[in-house]
């Protein structure tokens, strides 16, 4: 038996309501730096200051692969990848996420060092000790 589990982020908007956001702003999606992406990197609890905690707690380094476990948009990866160096593997429950996750890592030139894909997080398809560090901020 399969249990559905809602989505109640997807909206199908997101994309296009980052996209309308940054034109709002003069900025253009195609010359995007990871600093312009500040405003939607922590739409979490206690926003910059978890994730700083987050990256100091953890001790991430550039050796290490790290699972972020409900992504989102990708905003914890992307700072931290940009930041230490770190390999990603980002999942989220939502495609619609994963999908503007991949373009932003695009964006910022850091799809190279973060593969997004949609999984749930209660049941991932990776072998154990497939990650050295496995990181989560605001999961429901």
């Amino acid at each position: 038996m399969t249990t559905r589990i809602d989505q109640p982020y997807a909206t199908g908007l997101t994309r296009a309501n980052i996209e309308r956001a940054f034109a709002e702003a003069g900025m253009r999606t195609d010359a995007l730096q990871a600093s312009d992406l500040a405003m939607l990197e922590d739409f979490h609890s206690l926003g910059r200051l978890a994730t700083a905690a987050l990256i100091d707690l953890a001790q991430i380094s550039a050796s290490d692969r790290v699972l972020d476990a409900g992504t989102g948009i990708g905003g914890t990866a992307r700072l931290i990848a940009a930041e230490r160096g770190a390999r990603f593997t980002a999942v989220d429950l939502t495609p619609e996420y994963c999908e503007v996750a991949e373009w932003l890592n695009a964006a910022v030139g850091l799809d190279d060092v973060i593969e997004v894909r949609a999984a749930d997080v209660t049941a991932l398809p990776f072998d154990d000790a497939s990650f050295d560090v496995v990181i989560s901020q605001h999961v429901r």
